[in-house]
């Protein structure tokens, strides 16, 4: 997940919704979710298996039915992955533009190990105030320990979050490398 809210003015996001955001924010969005993706996602089973299957058609003289049913697999699993790339895309750019910034109360700390028993960053659960009587609770996963739970004694951070339900939100105060949001349950 990339920190979207690097890519605006702060002074941007003190404004009331609907914010207006720069044309080429679109483009550094595709870009860094583009350089996040690790490389085995887009040469995945299915890439193989077509460049595999295009390779056998080419050495047996196979006729246009097959080439045809090859490249429709590949376009409909292209169309997927882009589908799902431009969900995120939008799910962000309507972040920035309809977010409000507020304070979420951080509930809970849960520290992660991995194998060895060593800490592999914590879990933060919040809640997150979206209206009057109505709240969200989600969850960030931060890889740096020290900086969960830096934010855990805070008690309070600043999120910036969708309003409708299952809400989208982001940290707008932490500054460790890396992030992975849970799905906001409603309350």
């Amino acid at each position: 997940m990339p920190i979207i809210v690097n890519q605006v003015d702060p002074v941007l996001l003190q404004r009331r919704p609907p914010r207006p955001l720069p044309p080429l924010l679109i483009i550094n969005l595709l870009g860094e979710y583009l350089i996040e993706i690790p490389l085995k996602t887009y040469i995945d089973s299915v890439v193989i298996g077509t460049l595999v299957g295009a390779i056998a058609l080419a050495l047996l003289h196979v006729g246009p039915l097959l080439w045809i049913l090859l490249g429709l697999l590949l376009l409909i699993h292209l169309t997927t992955a882009a589908w799902k790339l431009g969900k995120q895309i939008r799910e962000d750019m309507a972040l920035l533009k309809y977010g409000i910034v507020v304070r979420a109360h951080v509930l809970h700390l849960r520290p992660q190990y991995n194998e060895q028993g060593r800490p592999a960053g914590a879990l933060l659960d919040c809640a997150i105030p979206t209206r009057r009587r109505r709240t969200s609770v989600g969850s960030v996963w931060l890889a740096d320990t020290t900086e969960a739970i830096r934010l855990a004694q805070q008690g309070r951070v600043r999120v910036i979050c969708l309003v409708r339900a299952p809400g989208t939100w982001r940290l707008l105060e932490s500054t460790g490398p890396e992030f992975r949001y849970g799905l906001i349950e409603e309350n």
